[in-house]
């Protein structure tokens, strides 16, 4: 959201009289720090199948993906991945297929996105492949709080998403 703010004392204008009134200047007012994820196709999808996800954030910053399985295992897709305000991160990467794995139920993707690199599971290396966690869900909640704090915090959000994987 744009906000034009007249320098000559007449108090507040439209952004388009920026324009027109040399005496005015735009201050682009904060953006709120807001991260999304959602599934790219069907929210339920059948075992074997392709799972792919599209991560967003409103600030530039690192993108941490977590995929937690209706098995309890927890799968890093992501960490230390530079973000840009705006662009969404589609995972897996370009080149990577992750594909549903039983049991049936629900896969939950938990998506952080931070203004700071984060140290995460990796030491604060970046990564494109999924790699298993030896952690639970749980695990997964408690090292996120620990590194970051509760969320939403200042400098980090979380978004989730969920699919339905099919026997």
């Amino acid at each position: 959201m744009l906000v034009a703010v007249a320098l000559s004392g007449l108090g507040l204008a439209a952004p388009e009289a920026v324009a027109r009134d040399k005496d005015l200047t735009v201050v682009d007012a904060q953006v709120p720090f807001v991260a999304s994820i959602m599934p790219v196709g069907a929210n339920a999808i059948r075992v074997g199948q392709p799972i792919r996800f599209k991560a967003v954030s409103t600030q530039d910053g690192w993108g941490y993906v977590y995929a937690i399985g209706a098995s309890g295992r927890v799968t890093a897709w992501a960490e230390a991945i530079r973000l840009k305000a705006g662009t969404p991160l589609t995972l897996p990467v370009r080149g990577r297929v992750a594909r549903a794995v039983p049991p049936g139920g629900y896969e939950t993707v938990v998506f952080v996105a931070s203004k700071n690199r984060l140290k995460g599971f990796l030491g604060g290396l970046s990564l494109t492949s999924p790699l298993e966690l030896p952690v639970t869900s749980f695990g997964l909640n408690a090292a996120l709080v620990g590194e970051i704090g509760p969320l939403p915090f200042g400098n980090a959000v979380r978004a989730g998403a969920h699919v339905r994987v099919i026997n």
